[in-house]
């Protein structure tokens, strides 16, 4: 579960069998919604999949699952549209990480160039 934490999709596979299970599968939800807590809004992280009718966790509920029981096509559709949409999101934020913290390095040696002029100012005093 440790991984969890550093994945960018978590997706959750429900069924009848496990919802109602105690254990490891209520802490793999756990986990997961204290990742996803820390995550924007529009972030999408958590997954939760039903492969058949059993019901929602309540801690879950505001959550949108996919169903893959009904209709499979349409499910494994969003599901893939989902990790897409995530996969974009990151490569935008990757590039906007990059294009700043190369603007903060150029502040950085500007002021660094700015205390050392002054600097050598206040020595010639």
């Amino acid at each position: 579960m440790k991984d969890a934490k550093k994945s960018d999709i978590f997706i959750w596979l429900l069924s009848s069998n496990s919802v109602d299970r105690k254990g490891y599968f209520q802490k793999e939800m756990k986990i997961a919604m204290s990742v996803l807590d820390e995550l924007p809004d529009d972030h999408i992280y958590f997954l939760p999949i039903r492969i058949d009718s059993c019901s929602i966790p309540e801690d879950i509920s505001n959550i949108h699952c996919i169903d893959l029981f009904s209709d499979s096509e349409f499910g494994l559709r969003k599901i893939i549209n989902a990790i897409e949409f995530q996969k974009k999101r990151a490569r935008i934020f990757k590039k906007i990480q990059k294009v700043l913290l190369s603007q903060i390095w150029k502040t950085i040696l500007l002021n660094v160039k700015i205390l050392l002029m002054h600097h050598k100012a206040m020595l010639k005093n």
